[in-house]
């Protein structure tokens, strides 16, 4: 909590208490997209896909896993966002023509690979903003 005050010759006057929420999640406008500051999980594809499609954080219930270029720039970012360990994250996304197996990047060295969607992985949410304040 903080309040604002103010000293003159007649004492000091204070305002009202303000509760300051720290946001959950980091905003990247360059590329239009929020970034949960914690990892949703490490699963299958499937299981962490649920988890940030039910995803709640900051009141927003439109989060998605990234796609594997969304991953680029988060790997670029992972100092200023924070927590991410160094393994490899699932995207969204699949090679052109499907298959089967998904993206994942690598955020120790920020390569792109792929892998079947059944082995476990880290994952961190995204959603789509309009502008820096969302």
């Amino acid at each position: 909590h903080v309040r604002a005050y103010a000293i003159d010759t007649r004492g000091e006057v204070y305002g009202a208490p303000v509760k300051i929420t720290p946001v959950d999640f980091y905003n990247i406008p360059a590329i239009g997209i929020s970034v949960q500051k914690k990892d949703i999980g490490n699963g299958s594809w499937n299981s962490v896909y649920n988890l940030c499609t039910n995803s709640t954080v900051g009141g927003f219930a439109d989060w998605r896993l990234p796609t594997h270029s969304e991953l680029g720039s988060m790997f670029g970012l992972m100092n200023e966002i924070g927590g991410f360990v160094k393994s490899y994250y699932w995207a969204s996304d699949y090679p052109f023509g499907g298959g089967s197996q998904n993206y994942i990047v690598d955020f120790e060295t920020g390569s792109l690979h792929t892998d079947y969607p059944a082995n476990k992985h880290y994952a961190r949410c995204v959603r789509t903003t309009n502008n820096e304040n969302e």
